[in-house]
């Protein structure tokens, strides 16, 4: 096999210098997109692939080492994965060209990067409580950060400092969308053990007073059994850790309580977010005030934050929240609704517990394990580290994405996410390796993990360019997306009046929406294809809808 040969007869057109270094490269210098077209070649120049309008298709000998192919497809589907997507076309009513709704598409959740325990768990727990996929897995994906945060660091590839493996998750959920009955499927092994500690903890305390009772002056107090804290002062959160456990969680699924409570009052907002910041970042927790002084060492918070997208609205425009950076440290996930669909049908079979069941044995496995306290009550952990391949990986992230941050470039409006991906991708790797009890980050994990990293940035990128747009542009961009998810891309005046997302306001009257679609007919958003027996519009499809 000639790869020079195979690609120019692909693309036709110039002379095409391959250089085997696994990176995609454009055929003939365009900007590549996921469903545009490129090429790669493996580092021994022996395996192939060929994007072709968002397909991939790998070319090799038949001899060629099973391993390395499939590290190889691995690197480039990871690759492709971070391309931007196509931006659909729209038109400029001044200059009468396309120009193109910068709105990322919304990205799909690639649960089976999860793996099969987290992956298995997510899948299942979205069949039998009829949610989403992506809600149930932001729900196992928290669960699984606080389990494997006491087991293990990880040791950053370039910087050789020791990273905790705490995630700070945020789903975004319209009321009723089962939230509350998600996160329950996930973190029962979490409560399970919760109740076990707190027995333990009145049988210690109860002798504990008995003791001092008696004159025990040097006694020490048992450590409280607090894991899941849901709407902590920064003072409570740390009074707990202090106290209590070094590795705890906020899990809460009415997260407006949290961001609405005396914790994010305007006078307590900005400690409270500097001290969340610290906890994410693994820092030592100093607070030193005349009456009350304490010193935090090796502390772990998972947080998992569910709530609505009205307030998801007004926290991700709040200035003090962005100025601070703390959404930049946080995984958002936009779940869209699906009540209206989730019907009982008794002649399926019931969705089996086996995957559940093995999520829960080894949370418990994992929260049951030994862990050596440090001189302040603080967890000593082992380190875990990348395998070579796996640092590879990881170096392809960290450079794509620092060369998309810079201006002009894909990621620009989100910074400092940006900044901080390839730590996430860190930590998500070595969750999914401690589940798979795994003694290293292995280059598959790092890459199923970019490709989680990947969702996040998109779903993030989407969200900015959501707050920047004006209003119009915004509810046409959800308005198209309505028609072609929820109406295969044509709708009648009739399903826009009764069916349309109440939050776009169409169901008024038959004059307003047809006001609404002559706007968007003008921008070449839509396109008028039916009219009443008076002659007057009635039927529209998108624009770039076959005819």
């Amino acid at each position: 096999m000639n790869p020079c040969t195979l690609v120019e007869s692909v693309f036709p057109g110039r002379e095409i210098c391959i250089v085997p270094d696994e990176r995609l490269h454009s055929p003939h210098g365009e900007i590549m997109t996921r469903n545009g077209s490129g090429y790669a070649v493996s580092r021994c120049g022996m395996i192939l692939a060929i994007l072709v309008n968002g397909d991939v298709e790998y070319h090799y000998p038949d001899d060629v080492d099973a391993i390395s192919l499939k590290s190889f497809q691995l690197v480039v589907d990871t690759a492709i994965a971070n391309l931007p997507a196509e931006k659909a076309g729209t038109y400029n009513t001044e200059d009468r060209e396309p120009k193109g709704l910068q709105f990322e598409a919304k990205p799909t959740f690639p649960v089976d990067a999860l793996g099969e325990i987290l992956g298995g768990a997510a899948a299942e727990i979205a069949a039998a409580v009829q949610v989403p996929v992506e809600l149930a897995a932001q729900s196992v994906l928290g669960v699984a950060s606080f389990a494997a945060q006491r087991v293990t660091n990880i040791r950053h590839p370039v910087l050789q400092t020791e990273i905790p493996l705490s995630l700070f998750l945020l789903s975004v959920a319209q009321s009723g969308d089962r939230k509350s009955a998600c996160d329950k499927q996930a973190a029962r092994a979490v409560k399970e053990h919760s109740r076990a500690l707190f027995e333990v903890y009145q049988q210690e305390h109860q002798e504990y007073l008995r003791r001092k009772a008696e004159g025990g002056a040097e006694l020490i107090a048992p450590r409280e059994a607090n894991l899941i804290i849901r709407e902590p002062t920064l003072e409570g959160l740390q009074k707990s850790f202090e106290n209590g456990q070094p590795s705890q969680a906020i899990f809460n699924d009415e997260a407006g309580s949290f961001f609405g409570g005396h914790a994010m009052k305007p006078e307590n907002a900005a400690k409270t977010i500097c001290g969340l910041s610290e906890f994410w970042d693994g820092q030592d927790i100093v607070r030193t005030r005349a009456s009350d002084r304490i010193l935090l060492t090796n502390r772990r918070l998972a947080v998992h934050l569910l709530t609505q997208p009205v307030i998801a609205e007004t926290l991700l425009k709040d200035p003090l929240l962005q100025q601070q950076g703390i959404f930049a440290r946080f995984l958002v996930c936009h779940i869209d609704s699906i009540a209206g669909s989730r019907f009982i049908d008794r002649n399926l079979p019931p969705v089996p517990h086996t995957a559940r069941d093995r999520l829960h044995k080894e949370v418990h496995r994992l929260l049951n394990s030994q862990w050596e306290a440090d001189f302040t009550g603080g967890v000593v952990l082992p380190c875990m580290e990348l395998e070579p391949h796996a640092v590879e990986a990881w170096d392809l992230l960290y450079n794509e994405s620092e060369k998309e941050q810079a201006p002009g470039g894909a990621f620009e409006i989100i910074g400092p996410f940006v900044s901080k991906v390839a730590e996430q991708a860190l930590r998500i790797a070595t969750i999914l390796a401690v589940f798979e009890d795994s003694p290293a980050v292995s280059v598959d994990a790092m890459l199923r993990a970019t490709r989680l990293a990947n969702f996040y940035l998109n779903t993030t990128l989407r969200l900015a360019q959501e707050q920047e747009a004006e209003p119009l542009e915004l509810r046409a961009q959800q308005f198209i997306e309505w028609l072609a998810m929820k109406r295969g891309g044509r709708a009648t005046i009739e399903e826009i009046d009764k069916y349309s997302p109440r939050p776009l306001k169409l169901r008024r009257d038959r004059r307003h929406i047809r006001n609404v679609m002559q706007i968007y007919c003008e921008s070449k958003l839509l396109r008028q294809v039916g009219t009443d027996g008076r002659g007057q519009p009635n039927q529209w499809e998108v624009f770039d809808a076959a005819t």
